[in-house]
């Protein structure tokens, strides 16, 4: 608009922004120098202003043939900025209108002038207008390219300020295919770039992107955080109309949260907002949340709101929220007990999300359609819908999985769990039916169970085994973070270390990523039964909400069931077993470890149990006829059973029966290798053990007599093997020692006092099983003390499980710990040491394999953090372990071991030797697993 200052000095006075009697002044105006004796430069600026004015009035027909005119004028002119910036101009239009066809047209023809001038700025935002476009129609893989290529062209021309749109933008693409760690990367750009310029309308926006990321992931106060921090930013701008954006991310995280009427306050005011401002595209979101949040309250209203917003979202053609709305639809109708209404809706909605390419609504439709095209007996259309939904679904975890940190994958993980229980429930109803069905169900019980904890030991060996000095740097700055946080719990400013610690592993993943592909290894079952030999089998055990009729959410409960593979099988066998309460019944929900419970549990030589036995192994033994070695991989609450001790009558143990291997993942028999020990194994040996100091006040954990003869003798057993051992006894036995060796042993022997503290609420709970039985025993576990509350507090479940060193009596009185090495080593600082040279640890104390269970996790104590620094093999404690009989375990076991040279077998012959002698609660404590 060369001549803009000729048309405003004639209309001087003259307000854009008033809509009078004076607006048609002004637009008389612009007429008369469209049609007076002026140059055609200054004739093109007054169409271009007649445009924007009209634009502005929304009577986009008016607007249009005033664009068409300038557009005209300036090919004549063969002016190319001009008659590119024309171009995109009507673009603009035409997308204000929906005539996104229209539109996409225009936005090309102002990037091929420009990409021929060669005009930088034009290419930049017809790119950019052209990925908003492609994404309005659900070309979300075109979008984003073009939003790509729109930020190469801005970071070549060095124009730093408006690099946030497009860096957003390719952001929230990332965000609607479920790939969030690496939406996380450009939104993290974005906002770097904006805090340095203080650009706060970038920031306004940048943060909603970043709440919407992180409530997508399940991480709720993060997201809240954002959306907080965005309020902010559009209150400092002074634009009240786009607090519609965090209102609705608010509301959304809060009725995620339960806090229903909270989250209805922030929906209803976004609800005004865009009524103000007339936004048809807010209007339609809103009723959306609106009816999500009425829709177990008020289920009629819930379907009124969702009702007003379709009609809108499908008046203006905006197809991702058309799906979204009758998604919900849907399964408003499925709740009503109206099948063939919500399977209607769920079709559309399904159709809708395809053509929207948003991940979320795709697998958001898959599972409402699925609901009722199985409740309607529509059975291949159900079973094509539920397979589609989880190869979806493991899709995402290969791709989000492996570069997030440890935290944001356990919330991650929380919000697509659901959907893997809801197809373990259809297959379980289905297996007779369809028995091939069970190959994906043992197929993505592989993919998920222990996925955490998979997927971080991936990372950390990737990085460790790279020669690459910047991962490595950046690798030790994350181990320091992570040790700094486990020795000293109690500082004040833990969470600004775990938000750093997460920012390093993220970028340490990704780093390594773009290097090498990290991934998580996969295994399918015809893997594991390729691995197994005949008379074997492997047993995966997982549990499940299961639901006697689909459609009646009251009947849910959580079921136990096995999957099987032997040899010869066509397909896995899945067994169900029981219901999780009647387990926690014979069990106890909480860890019961007295010699009085396992007595109840397992029974005593002279009367044995069988109720256990009957209640988990009974259903399997027609399927193990002939079989005499089994792997199993437990779940939930089974990770707290030894199965060697569950008899079968009063002569017969399991153990007697099979040859027991425990697993944390049958995945591992898929590439087994025979583990031999090498000739010059290092054993590094903890025991006979002194727990006080001169200035010790109290004596929490007492001297283990047993330990003293156990060291001494299992030293004498290796030397005369001629093993290289490295004995640490009395005071010489420190927190700080075992740290020192560890990363260079081949077996870790730790004789001493374990604690495990169950979360606090039940902490009282756990106590009543804690006291002294009648039997003269002595444990190695403590008693209640000062310092024991103290862990017991803790939120970090890798902060109340630990070993007890030299010196430990100082710490556990005080009122804190001082900080590292101080006698106490935690779980949590275990994690923190690599020991990918190890090839046993054998925990020789009391409790050490129990810990809090979380889902498909397992269980977080000890043998987790063991795990996840590298250890093979583990020799772990159910239960308080006596210290006598401990010692005795101990010395036959390291016989056996220098015999057969071999660990697994050595541990066989030690329990059948010991189970001879003694009740299970003697024996049956200590299990192997790899």
């Amino acid at each position: 608009m060369k001549y803009l200052w000729v048309i405003c000095f004639l209309i001087s006075g003259v307000s854009l922004a008033q809509l009078s009697d004076k607006d048609q002044h002004y637009v008389d105006s612009l007429l008369n120098i469209t049609t007076g004796d002026f140059h055609d430069i200054t004739k093109v600026d007054a169409f271009d202003l007649l445009a924007i004015k009209y634009r502005k009035l929304k009577d986009y027909k008016q607007a249009t043939t005033y664009f068409q005119q300038s557009l005209q004028l300036n090919e004549k002119l063969n002016d190319s900025v001009a008659f590119a910036y024309s171009h995109y101009d009507l673009g603009v239009t035409y997308y204000r209108m929906r005539d996104y066809d229209e539109a996409y047209d225009e936005f090309l023809a102002c990037l091929q002038i420009s990409e021929i001038i060669p005009f930088q700025r034009g290419i930049a935002i017809s790119l950019n207008s052209l990925g908003l476009i492609s994404k309005r129609k659900g070309n979300l893989d075109e979008a984003l390219q073009y939003y790509l290529r729109s930020y190469e062209v801005r970071n070549a021309m060095g124009d730093k300020k408006s690099l946030g749109t497009p860096l957003n933008n390719i952001g929230n693409i990332y965000d609607e295919k479920g790939d969030y760690a690496n939406a996380f990367v450009y939104y993290k750009k974005a906002i770097e770039i904006e805090e340095e310029l203080k650009d706060i309308r970038g920031l306004s926006i940048t943060t909603t992107y970043f709440g919407n990321s992180y409530k997508d992931q399940g991480n709720y106060p993060k997201a809240i955080h954002y959306f907080q921090q965005s309020l902010g930013y559009y209150r400092q701008r002074g634009d009240s109309s786009k607090l519609k954006y965090p209102l609705n991310g608010l509301g959304l995280v809060y009725r995620r949260m339960g806090e229903n009427d909270k989250a209805i306050r922030y929906y209803q005011r976004a609800l005004e907002i865009n009524e103000e401002i007339e936004d048809p595209e807010g209007i339609a979101a809103s009723c959306n949340n609106l009816g999500l949040a009425y829709n177990k309250t008020d289920p009629n209203k819930a379907i009124d709101f969702y009702n007003r917003g379709l009609k809108i979202s499908q008046e203006i053609n905006d197809v991702p929220t058309i799906a979204a709305l009758q998604i919900n639809l849907s399964t408003s109708y499925y709740a009503k007990g109206d099948y063939q209404k919500a399977l209607d809706y769920g079709r559309q909605s399904l159709e809708n999300a395809r053509k929207s390419e948003s991940y979320n609504y795709i697998t958001d439709a898959l599972a409402t359609t699925f609901y009722s095209s199985f409740t309607l007996e529509k059975l291949d259309e159900s079973k094509n819908l539920i397979l589609e939904l989880m190869q979806l679904r493991n899709k995402e975890i290969q791709i989000n999985l492996p570069l997030l940190a440890e935290k944001e994958k356990e919330l991650y993980f929380e919000i697509i769990r659901s959907d893997y229980e809801l197809f373990y429930d259809y297959a379980l109803s289905q297996k007779h039916k369809m028995p091939e069905i069970t190959d994906q169900v043992y197929d993505n019980v592989l993919v998920t169970k222990g996925l955490l904890l998979k997927s971080s030991t991936a990372m950390r060996n990737a990085v460790l085994s790279s020669k690459d000095s910047t991962l490595m740097d950046s690798y030790h700055e994350w181990i320091e973070l992570k040790k700094k946080m486990a020795e000293n719990f109690g500082i004040e400013n833990i969470e600004e270390l775990e938000d750093r610690a997460n920012e390093l592993e993220k970028g340490l993943v990704r780093a390594f990523n773009e290097f090498s592909g990290l991934r998580i290894e996969d295994h399918g079952w015809k893997d594991v039964q390729a691995g197994l030999e005949k008379g074997e089998a492997a047993i995966e055990f997982v549990r499940f909400l299961h639901q006697e009729n689909f459609w009646v959410d009251s009947l849910k409960h959580e079921v136990y069931c096995a999957l099987i593979i032997q040899k010869d099988y066509e397909h896995p066998k899945m067994i169900e077993l029981f219901d999780a309460s009647e387990l926690e019944e014979v069990l106890g929900k909480y860890p019961g470890t007295s010699a009085t419970y396992i007595e109840q549990n397992y029974g005593s030589k002279k009367q044995k149990k069988s109720e256990l036995y009957n209640l988990i192994w009974k259903p399997m033994e027609k399927n193990l006829k002939g079989v005499s070695k089994i792997y199993i991989s437990p779940d939930g609450l089974l990770h707290k059973v030894s199965f060697a001790a569950l008899a079968k009558n009063q002569k017969v143990y399991l153990s007697d029966l099979y040859e027991i291997k425990n697993i944390t993942s049958s995945s591992l028999i898929a590439n087994a290798k025979k583990h031999q020990l090498s000739p010059d194994t290092e054993v590094s040996l903890f025991g006979d053990i002194v727990y006080n100091t001169d200035s010790s006040s109290k004596e929490i954990w007492n001297y283990l007599e047993g330990t003293r003869k156990e060291s001494e003798e299992i030293v004498q057993i290796l030397e005369n093997a001629h093993k290289k051992v490295n004995y640490y006894h009395l005071n010489q036995a420190t927190e700080e020692q075992f740290k020192s060796v560890a990363s260079q042993s081949d077996i870790l022997h730790i004789a001493t006092h374990g604690f495990f503290y169950p979360e606090v609420d039940h902490y009282l709970d756990e106590y009543v099983d804690r006291e002294e039985s009648s039997l003269d025993l002595v444990f190695r576990g403590g008693r209640q003390g000062y310092g024991s509350i103290k862990f017991v507090e803790n939120r970090n479940p890798l902060m109340r499980s630990g070993l007890v060193f030299a010196g430990a009596n100082d710490v556990w009185s005080q009122e804190l710990p001082k900080g590292s090495n101080d006698g106490v080593l935690t779980a949590a600082e275990v994690a923190t040491i690599d020991m990918r040279k190890t090839d046993l640890v054998v925990l020789s104390a009391c409790e050490t394999g129990l810990g809090d269970i979380k889902g498909s996790e397992g269980v977080y104590g000890l043998q987790r953090s063991f795990k996840m620094a590298g250890v093979r093999y583990i020799i772990m404690s159910l239960w308080q372990v006596p210290d006598k009989e401990t010692a005795e375990f101990m010395t036959i076991f390291y016989q056996n071991l220098t015999q057969f040279n071999d660990i697994e077998v050595a541990f066989s012959e030690t329990q059948k030797l010991m189970r001879k002698k003694y009740d299970p609660y003697y024996w049956a404590a200590f299990v192997l697993i790899q």
